[in-house]
């Protein structure tokens, strides 16, 4: 994203609608003038929505996978706002429509967008649950430890650019030594500036990560957690250590959350 608003095929303050202006006219007028910056920082106000829930159906979705992501999102904007006076409102959809923005100003498919990068980034990038790709791959657990089974969920295309995504954790490892690197000023791709902005620039949630200040030493971390419902992975980044943590279970529980808080704990303390 930020390389395509450096290159300046697309700016934190356009307008969903000014690149989708058919969908103006059908669409709940508290979203006209969502921006794409709204949308990355989940400001967006948009319905929580995930995989799990009933509505829409598959029979209302039709088309190509490109398609039906173009479908659901008009679905989406159909939809009455969160109203909670809070400042970010949880939303996969805002995500969607971050990626649909995307592929109208590069033209391109959002899969292509994301092989293309790992190229860029020499990452190998894919999408899909490990174990449907290859069974001896992880299997994720629910909080009572069943096995989530190899299943092709099409909601997971209509979410396709809100975390569907799968990477080695060799590539992962890669990836946030980047973001680690970038926040130093050590990185050709943005400065130290760009980076810092994406990591710490908005209260609660800036692009991508959140800040927490550790009460005993008073260190910063922007980190991010993922817990699609039968995994978790968090990762903590301090640039004033010059050390970052990931962790990933193939396990969602509060006992497992609960661990990772110990681990995490003791890692820093060591």
């Amino acid at each position: 994203m930020q390389r395509l608003v450096k290159q300046g095929k697309i700016k934190y303050s356009t307008k969903f609608f000014d690149l989708y202006p058919e969908l103006k006219q059908k669409s709940n007028p508290a979203y006209y003038d969502l921006t794409l910056q709204d949308l990355l920082t989940f400001r967006a106000k948009l319905l929580s929505w995930t995989y799990t829930n009933e509505a829409p159906t598959e029979k209302e979705i039709k088309g190509d996978e490109k398609t039906q992501r173009y479908e659901f999102m008009s679905w989406i904007l159909r939809q009455s706002p969160d109203t909670a006076t809070k400042i970010t409102h949880w939303s996969n959809p805002g995500y969607v429509a971050v990626g649909l923005m995307l592929e109208k100003v590069t033209g391109k498919d959002y899969k292509t967008l994301v092989y293309e990068l790992g190229k860029e980034l020499d990452m190998n990038f894919g999408f899909g649950q490990p174990n449907n790709i290859d069974k001896k791959q992880p299997w994720g657990h629910d909080a009572n430890l069943i096995p989530e089974m190899p299943d092709q969920n099409y909601k997971l295309n209509w979410l396709s650019s809100a975390g569907n995504v799968n990477v080695s954790l060799p590539d992962y490892a890669k990836f946030i030594q980047m973001q680690l690197r970038g926040l130093l000023g050590k990185s050709k791709l943005f400065t130290a500036g760009e980076f810092n902005y994406m990591h710490y620039g908005l209260p609660e949630f800036s692009f991508g990560w959140q800040v927490y200040i550790d009460e005993q030493t008073n260190l910063k971390y922007s980190y991010h957690k993922g817990n699609p419902g039968t995994f978790l992975s968090q990762v903590f980044i301090c640039k004033d250590t010059d050390r970052a943590y990931i962790f990933f279970v193939n396990v969602q529980s509060e006992e497992a959350e609960k661990g990772l808080s110990v681990l995490f704990d003791e890692l820093k303390r060591k």
